[in-house]
C-alpha cells in the first residue's frame, strides 16, 4: 500500500447541487423532515375494512383486513430490499442514499454527458462486510466539466461523519484502482473543501472506501479524459 499525499441522512437534491455547483463539499448529515406517517396513516384507516391493511385505499379489493396478500407491505419491502453489489452489473445503493441520478446513467448519458461514453458504464454500490464500526454512505455527487461544475478539477472527494454530524479526522480512506491502493487520512482542510481530496489519473478506474467495515463506490473515473470530480460523504455508525 502506499500513502498518499496531498454514512443515511439524504440531503435534498436543491442543497446538493447547490454545493456541487458551487464547489462545496458541506455534506454532514442533515434534520429528517417532519414526520408526515402518522397523518397518512389516519387518512388510510377506515375502521379495519382493509384500507389500512394494504396502505392505500386504491387497493382495498374488499376482502378486509385479514385477506390475501399484504401489498402495502411487500411494496415496502421490495423498496428497503438491499441492492446485490455486481462489479460487472453496478447497481445504484438503497434509496435512502443521497446518489446523484448521474452516477447511474448509461450509454450517451453515462456520467452526466454523451462525451462520457467510454463503454465503461455507471458507478455502482457495495454494502459494508461484517464489523463495527460501519461507515454508511449517505451522500454521492457528480461534478462534471459541462458548464464548469468541476472547475477542470478531476477528484474523488471524502468526508466521514460521526453520527451527530461532526467531521471524523485522522480515519484512513482507501482509493484503489484494483492494483494499487492509496492510503488517504482524513485532513482538517478548510470549508467547503472536503478532508480527503484525491486526483484521478486519466485511465485508472478507482473505488473509494472508508477503512473497516465500510460501504464502498467503485468505477470511478475520469470518462474518455474528461475532468469530473466524485464527492462522497459516510457515516460512522
Amino acid at each position: 500500500m502506499q500513502s498518499a499525499a496531498p454514512a443515511r441522512s439524504p440531503l435534498p437534491w436543491a442543497l446538493v447541487a447547490a454545493l456541487a455547483i458551487a464547489g462545496g463539499c458541506d455534506l454532514s448529515p442533515q434534520p429528517d423532515p417532519p414526520d408526515l406517517q402518522d397523518g397518512a396513516d389516519a387518512r388510510a384507516d377506515d375502521g379495519g375494512t382493509g384500507h389500512d391493511t394494504v396502505g392505500d385505499a386504491a387497493l382495498d379489493d374488499g376482502h378486509g383486513a385479514d385477506a390475501g396478500p399484504d401489498v402495502g407491505d411487500a411494496a415496502v419491502d421490495d423498496a428497503d430490499a438491499t441492492p446485490a453489489c455486481d462489479r460487472l452489473d453496478p447497481q445504484p445503493p438503497p434509496v435512502d442514499v443521497f446518489w446523484d441520478p448521474r452516477l447511474s446513467a448509461a450509454g450517451t448519458d453515462t456520467l452526466g454527458d454523451e462525451a462520457h461514453d467510454d463503454g465503461l458504464g455507471p458507478a455502482g454500490w457495495c454494502p459494508a462486510g461484517e464489523g463495527a464500526p460501519q461507515y454508511a454512505l449517505i451522500t454521492a455527487v457528480l461534478q462534471i466539466d459541462e458548464g464548469g461544475e468541476s472547475r477542470g478539477e478531476h477528484n474523488i472527494r471524502a468526508d466521514v461523519y460521526s453520527a451527530p454530524g461532526e467531521r471524523i479526522l485522522g480515519l484512513d480512506v482507501v482509493i484503489s484502482d484494483g492494483t494499487q491502493e492509496w492510503i488517504v487520512p482524513t485532513t482538517d482542510n478548510p470549508l467547503p473543501e472536503a478532508s480527503v481530496v484525491f486526483p484521478m489519473e486519466a485511465g485508472r478506474v478507482y473505488s473509494c472506501r472508508v477503512s473497516g467495515a465500510s460501504d464502498e463506490v467503485f468505477n470511478l473515473r475520469m470518462p474518455n479524459g474528461h475532468a469530473v470530480n466524485f464527492v462522497f460523504a459516510f457515516e460512522r455508525r
